[in-house]
This record gives C-alpha cells, sequence and structure tokens, in this order.
C-alpha cells in the first residue's frame, strides 16, 4: 500500500509567535482524530513548534501519514517533518482490529485510505468471518459433486457391463 497523507490542521506564521495559533491547529487534528476514531497522543510541545515555525520563518501543518499499517502524526514546518506519534493501527497484526481501524480511517479520511487501498487489504487481509457463509456452501457443493462423480463411476460401470453382454450376443 502505498504511503498516503492529509494535512489535518494548520497555523500560519504570525508577526508575533505567540499569535500563530498552533494551539488552534492541535485542536483541529485532534477533531480530526476523533473523526477517525484512533486514540489521540500526547499534546505536542506548542512553544518548540512555535520557535521552529519563528526560525525557519514558515506556516506549520499536522500532517496524518499512513503506510497501511502505521498512521503517523506529524508536524510540518518547511517541507520538515517531526513525529508527534506513531500509530500501529492493526494493533500487533490482529486481523479483527486492523479491519476495525481501516474502515474507521476509509469512512473518516478517505485520501489516507482510498477505495483501490482498502480493496488490496481485503484481498491481502480477507475477513473469514465474512466469508464462512461462502466456505460453508462451497464444502457443501463440493460435496455433493464428489457423490455425483462416484455415482457417475458406477453408472459408467454398469455401462460398460450392459454394453459387453449386447455385445457378446450379437450386437453391433
Amino acid at each position: 500500500m502505498p504511503n498516503r497523507e492529509e494535512v489535518i490542521g494548520t497555523a500560519a506564521l504570525a508577526k508575533e509567535a505567540a499569535d500563530s495559533r498552533v494551539d488552534l491547529a492541535w485542536q483541529k487534528a485532534e477533531a480530526w482524530m476523533g473523526k477517525v476514531k484512533i486514540r489521540k497522543p500526547s499534546k505536542p510541545d506548542f512553544d518548540a513548534i512555535t520557535a521552529a515555525m519563528a526560525k525557519a520563518k514558515k506556516g506549520m501543518d499536522f500532517v496524518a501519514k499512513f503506510d497501511g499499517q502505521w498512521l503517523t502524526i506529524a508536524s510540518r514546518i518547511g517541507g520538515k517533518d517531526s513525529s508527534i506519534a506513531e500509530i500501529d493501527i492493526s494493533e500487533g497484526k490482529n486481523e479483527d482490529k486492523w479491519r476495525t481501524a481501516m474502515d474507521q480511517l476509509r469512512e473518516g479520511s478517505p485520501t489516507l485510505v482510498p477505495t483501490s487501498d482498502y480493496t488490496a487489504f481485503e484481498k491481502a487481509h480477507p475477513d473469514l468471518k465474512a466469508l464462512a457463509p461462502w466456505k460453508l456452501e462451497l464444502d457443501k457443493r463440493n460435496a455433493e459433486i464428489k457423490k455425483l462423480e462416484a455415482e457417475l463411476v458406477q453408472k459408467k460401470a454398469q455401462r460398460d457391463k450392459i454394453k459387453a453382454t449386447y455385445e457378446a450376443r450379437g450386437g453391433k
């Protein structure tokens, strides 16, 4: 799955560093995290971010980056990312929890989990519980076919016996 990212909060550089309102950008980022139902990381050091903005003379974005398993929340100033949190949404590759988190991310952020990525995930990690009825039906049909194949072998043997008797008595 390719790496995807989304800006989840922005703070413009203000004339006075204290007016940059990194706290409001973080509130937007937290709202996004609530929407996609992920656990919120600890609040970043707003003073350090504000100082970095002043030094770079650039605004700041909070970004969410996702590679299919790991969701990274970072601050970006002038193209340089500083990680705030890395969250393993698979929770140790637990298929059920991973699928639930993927559903929540896809619902809340189609940018991070587009349909094509979700389809690839589903193919690589099928939901065996959802597939159980089809597996049961497939097993049932396979058993029926096996039974019919055995009957066919028996019917062919009976036919061959009748044909041999017919030909032995002069039938052509």
